[in-house]
């Protein structure tokens, strides 16, 4: 869709940082996870409601929306999730039963472990009034506002201007698209939507692809780092901002045994290039907390079976319990 009012959310960092959940005590790494869970969650149900990548996408950015200005203690996230993604198909012309959307999310969210939700039983009775009744506050939070400006133009046509440039060649191209918006992809799983407007986004997004495939070193001056630069459009905070908050998204799941995992090594390399070329922050925000990078960044939650860059992939459901290691596609 069309956006006319997209500048209207982009929101000013103190509203961020003072949300309705931190005034009820739900701390801001706490409130991170929440929504990156949650957004690994509507991924995975997407995909199987066969939603097109942009509706699960703009699902996504109702949901970031309305929790900026809604507290997660007092909104279920699940119910919250499952309304955006309903609503998500009716605007994106990708219309889905309210019964399929409720069946198949219930399922995810249970991890199978739970009896199919049956549409004749007083509990999906009782959950699709929940939902129709969530997604009367949801339109009222974000006032009626379903214009969606989403960053994917914005990187697939940069990356035809940078192949055109011959700064990407032939037999790139399409790796490097396909980086470059898995990258997009993960962003989603952050607040980036409500910072940054999508050309920012997409251009961090296509840096990203460039460290990740080693395609130029940017942190060296030269005649073809200056074409690049003068591309992407991107100031260098707000480059710094948009990647290490990527980045985040990855932090506890990067697993560097190169015999297991070699493509977590890949990425913790990457991490580290982005680190002395001073992209991202020389420490992870565990480590003020008696975390150490290391292990940050070589266990912990599973997060990356959502989008498909080989052998980084994963989905949370809940708060309580990582997923199980999936086979990779």
């Amino acid at each position: 869709m069309a956006a006319t009012t997209e500048s209207a959310w982009l929101l000013p960092p103190q509203i961020l940082e003072n949300s309705p959940s931190r005034a009820d005590a739900v701390r801001e790494e706490d409130e991170k996870t929440y929504r990156r869970r949650t957004a690994i969650f509507m991924e995975r149900a997407g995909e199987f409601l066969k939603f097109p990548r942009l509706t699960i996408a703009t699902a996504q950015v109702f949901f970031h929306r309305f929790y900026a200005l809604q507290s997660f203690k007092k909104y279920k996230r699940f119910e919250i999730a499952v309304t955006c993604l309903f609503l998500s198909g009716k605007v994106e012309e990708h219309p889905r039963k309210l019964e399929s959307v409720i069946c198949m999310c219930h399922q995810l969210w249970n991890k199978h472990s739970a009896p199919t939700l049956k549409s004749d039983t007083a509990e999906y009775e009782a959950m699709r009034q929940t939902i129709l009744k969530c997604e009367r506050v949801l339109l009222h939070t974000i006032a009626f506002d379903l214009c969606v400006k989403h960053p994917y133009k914005n990187l697939i046509d940069t990356v035809k201007l940078l192949h055109q440039s011959s700064l990407i060649g032939d037999k790139i191209k399409k790796e490097f698209a396909q980086n470059a918006l898995n990258f997009l992809n993960d962003s989603m799983r952050t607040s980036l939507c409500l910072q940054y407007d999508p050309q920012k986004i997409a251009s961090a997004a296509i840096y990203l692809a460039t460290v990740y495939l080693e395609q130029i070193d940017m942190s060296k001056s030269s005649s073809a780092t200056e074409k690049w630069k003068k591309h992407l459009k991107i100031s260098p905070d707000e480059l710094s901002s948009i990647c290490s908050q990527i980045m985040e998204v990855y932090d506890q799941t990067l697993n560097v045994d190169t015999a297991t995992d070699p493509q977590g090594a890949k990425m913790r390399m990457m991490h580290s290039k982005l680190v002395s070329s001073g992209v991202i922050p020389p420490q992870d925000p565990r480590v003020r907390r008696g975390v150490s990078a290391s292990s940050a960044l070589s266990g912990g939650e599973s997060d990356r079976e959502g989008s498909k860059r080989a052998g980084l992939s994963a989905a949370e459901t809940d708060d309580d319990e990582p997923a199980a290691k999936r086979t990779r596609p």
